[in-house]
């Protein structure tokens, strides 16, 4: 028997399930929705979002809440829980959040919020996901600049050394991730890969970017780096000096970063100023196991991996359960 319906892509079991309002960023909830038919909130048993703190999530949010329907968030990226912690200390309106890992959880315990409506289901994501890599010729460094958010500017700030370093280094292939809020696109050359992380693409395209590579390149934390970590891909991250980088990194890995340059930690390499690409790139071509130990450690405190947790399974029952 299939695994869904042909053409419109729904399992059986999807008109029993109770029918959802289902948000789904970049394609996090893609191996969840074939599971349920999904309706307009007026009509909806539940309401499956990826966050509930801003703009359009914060809209739906309180209106399910008027509507008495109940409300599931699933976790949409890594360290994304970081907003409910101090300093922001936004409000969790879900009755259930679905989270990635085990950081995440006790992020969120730490931050008042009652263990019973936390769902440790791990990483809908990496569900099913082959770890294969596409043949390429030489060694191919994928560099995932930080984007902007506010008034400040990143491509200033570091993003351009980066890559003018990059192009310095003799010997590699340089691959861009760029996402569609990055603005000077054309500085980062022709061989891009852009994606909307609104649009349903969005994680299979990042997904491609780092089945093509050999090394990750990144100054800004996030769901591509563990991505990369999920192909035994190394990444490299560089600091940013003259922004609030370390205050950052703290505040989502909850701890304090070593002030040297060199170190492993979270399953990357970290440098203080992109100076150091040359060597920290040569040294983990010369030593691939260098990060191995880490990034197991991390892809577990991020995403779950290694716990035998099943996502997917989980979060539909979270849903389903809560429709009663």
């Amino acid at each position: 028997m299939l695994e869904t319906i042909p053409l419109i892509n729904k399992r059986l079991e999807a008109f029993s399930n109770p029918r959802i309002f289902l948000t789904n960023r970049g394609g996090v909830m893609d191996n969840i929705e074939p599971y349920f038919l999904t309706t307009s909130m007026k009509k909806a048993q539940v309401a499956v979002l990826f966050q509930d703190l801003v703009g359009k999530g914060l809209e739906f949010a309180t209106e399910a809440k008027k509507r008495g329907i109940p409300i599931v968030v699933v976790q949409h990226g890594r360290g994304s829980v970081v907003d409910y912690a101090p300093p922001s200390n936004k409000k969790l309106l879900a009755d259930r959040i679905c989270i990635w890992g085990p950081r995440d959880k006790e992020m969120l315990i730490k931050s008042g919020i009652n263990e019973e409506r936390i769902v440790l289901a791990g990483s809908p994501i990496f569900d099913g996901l082959k770890a294969y890599k596409k043949a390429h010729k030489g060694t191919t460094v994928l560099f995932a600049p930080a984007h902007s958010t506010g008034n400040c500017d990143f491509d200033k700030l570091s993003n351009m050394e980066i890559i003018n370093i990059l192009r310095s280094i003799k010997g590699i292939n340089i691959l861009v991730k760029l996402l569609s809020t990055h603005k000077n696109r054309k500085a980062y050359g022709n061989n891009v890969i852009l994606s909307n992380s609104f649009n349903n693409d969005h994680l299979n395209k990042c997904i491609d970017a780092v089945r093509r590579s050999d090394i990750l390149i990144s100054n800004q934390a996030g769901t591509i780096e563990l991505i990369a970590m999920y192909f035994n891909v190394p990444v490299i991250f560089v600091k940013i000096p003259s922004h609030n980088t370390d205050k950052e990194l703290s505040k989502r890995f909850m701890t304090n970063f070593p002030a040297k340059s060199g170190y492993v930690a979270f399953g990357s390499y970290f440098l203080n100023n992109a100076d150091m690409l040359p060597e920290a790139i040569e040294e983990v071509i010369k030593n691939p196991s260098l990060m191995v130990e880490s990034r197991k450690e991390e892809l577990k405190a991020s995403a779950g991996i290694g716990m035998g947790l099943t996502p997917t399974r989980t979060i539909v029952k979270t849903i389903k359960e809560l429709a009663k």
